[in-house]
């Protein structure tokens, strides 16, 4: 975590590359955030194998719940595929444990504690392709969110094989605001893992949600592989083809259970990583119940859908430190049924919860039509706090219709309780300084963003500008340390990303009395700012 006491030094030319200021900090910060971008168990080691005391991982078996035989966990085709997700990939939290329980409303002891419930209100379960259960989980929450707010039916189908398949397939953006970022795979992109910062970055910059009949008859009856392919014109609107947009993250420290609890009656569900490839030791299938005693690296993402705090601890295979339990959504079937495929009840107490900060998801999901355009620089798919800094701008051009109206803007966020202030300029007469032009006072807009994520925040007044007008989106955070983020360039053996600014004048932060561009900031890893303005045609 960085110390919010650092400050930087007066640079000596505003033409530099800042290396006597945020530079320094940045390349910090840039060592400490390798050392915490954590890659569990790739497909070339075995530190998977090791932890599931000494069971092949390729050739583990399940118990079932119905019958005395065993499933062996390999690769099949249908229902009876079941993916070891062994390549989570984490984020560390870099700002430690949220605790924002007092914030949130009073809550019952069980919500949704009967499975039936479930299978009576909400979309069939699905049997998820290779290493893919991140998006089935981020589209398990995008179906639950649009379905609590009333927006959807019970029989709503996005696409995570369209999520997954564009989040390591980058396409630019329709208003190639995207351009010069790029995702490359180095391997099987169905089976290298993910996790939800990635869907995060895709969802936010409006890859999906997309229908599955939309895309299913795309993809080659073989299956979702590799050497099989999408059209790009599947990755963004084409067509009204999108269904819903990510409108907020909100991410919580897995001890503000009230928090996490909340976010469920709101928004449906919330999303997870715990250990999952030793069910024999662990999985009660007379309670289909799960409790992992041992402290083990998450391997697979689930979606949580309700709770039981009186869910007797005595139910599971060990005992854990007391009773309850989350009602866990799995994608591993289809049946929806109650079992550790599909339905199944997971102690409060598990100790793979607990490791590494492992954090928890929520994701609010608005309509399509609510915006027309999402102005953007951010392309890549991983994000962190551009330290030290309170004030930060992204300047856009109006392009998409002869007039747009600006309503929101989309930021991203590492920090609790973070206060900002957002100004809107039009047309700056300097590419160097963003605050040169008009202020349009009417729609300056403060507020605090609460928790970690990304937030959607409608303008106080929206504003009107006319096709080729230049504005600047200006954000001044309260909390440098912890405020804003900005695209990174991200390497390893399976993936890599590049985070490049094409252009001088597209991000700039304020520092010391002086403007400086991102582009400047290129050889340290870094992109543009993760500042996005939502328009609507007029």
């Amino acid at each position: 975590e960085m110390d919010n006491s650092t400050t930087a030094n007066e640079p000596a030319d505003a033409n530099t590359d800042v290396t006597e200021t945020t530079a320094e900090v940045n390349a910090e910060t840039t060592a400490e955030s390798s050392e915490k971008e954590t890659t569990v168990a790739t497909d070339t080691d075995n530190s998977l194998d090791s932890k599931s005391e000494g069971i092949d991982a390729a050739t583990q078996t399940i118990e079932s719940e119905d019958t005395d035989t065993q499933m062996t966990r390999q690769e099949q085709t249908g229902d009876n595929y079941i993916a070891i997700d062994k390549p989570i990939r984490v984020k560390a939290n870099p700002q430690g444990v949220y605790q924002l329980g007092d914030k949130v409303k009073s809550l019952p002891s069980s919500y949704h504690s009967q499975i039936s419930v479930a299978q009576s209100n909400y979309p069939a379960t699905r049997s998820q392709y290779g290493g893919t259960c991140w998006a089935y989980a981020s589209i398990a929450m995008a179906e639950f969110s649009m379905l609590t707010q009333g927006f959807v039916t019970k029989s709503v189908e996005y696409s995570p094989t369209q999520l997954a398949y564009f989040t390591y397939h980058s396409v630019v953006d329709p208003l190639q605001g995207t351009a010069g970022d790029s995702i490359t795979v180095n391997s099987d992109y169905s089976d290298i893992g993910g996790n939800y910062d990635f869907t995060i970055r895709s969802l936010a910059g409006w890859i999906g949600t997309v229908n599955e009949s939309e895309v299913s008859n795309a993809w080659n009856s073989n299956g979702f592989y590799t050497k099989y392919s999408l059209d790009s014109k599947y990755a963004y609107d084409n067509d009204d083809d999108d269904e819903a947009h990510l409108s907020n993250v909100n991410i919580f420290a897995y001890n503000d259970q009230a928090s996490i609890k909340t976010a469920i009656t709101n928004q449906g569900a919330v999303g997870i990583n715990y250990y999952s490839s030793d069910s024999k030791a662990y999985y009660n299938a007379t309670y289909n119940s799960y409790y992992c005693n041992t402290t083990t690296e998450s391997d697979h993402a689930v979606a949580v859908v309700g709770w039981d705090d009186n869910f007797s601890a005595s139910y599971f295979n060990s005992t854990p430190s007391g009773n309850g339990a989350w009602l866990v959504r799995n994608s591993w079937t289809t049946d929806s049924d109650s079992s550790y495929y599909a339905y199944f009840w997971l102690s409060y107490y598990d100790k793979s919860l607990y490791k590494n900060n492992n954090n928890v998801y929520s994701f609010e999901f608005g309509k399509e039509s609510d915006y027309d355009n999402n102005y953007q620089y951010d392309g890549s798919y991983l994000s962190y706090p551009f330290f030290n800094c309170s004030t930060m701008a992204n300047v856009f051009t109006v392009k998409a219709a002869t007039q747009e109206e600006v309503s929101a803007v989309q930021l991203t966020t590492s920090g609790t309780d973070v206060g900002y202030e957002i100004q809107i300029y039009q047309s700056p007469t300097s590419t160097t300084n963003p605050t040169s032009g008009t202020l349009i006072s009417a729609s300056t807009t403060t507020g605090t963003m609460e928790y970690p994520g990304v937030h959607t925040i409608s303008l106080a007044s929206p504003v009107v500008f006319s096709s080729g007008t230049k504005y600047a989106v200006v954000v001044t955070v309260n909390k440098p340390a912890s405020g804003l983020d900005a695209e990174k360039d991200y390497d390893d053996s399976d993936i890599t990303m590049e985070a490049s600014v094409p252009a001088r004048g597209e991000s700039l932060f304020y520092e010391n009395g002086s403007w400086y561009d991102m582009y400047d900031q290129q050889s340290n890893g870094w992109g543009n700012f993760c500042i996005k303005a939502l328009t609507k045609n007029i």
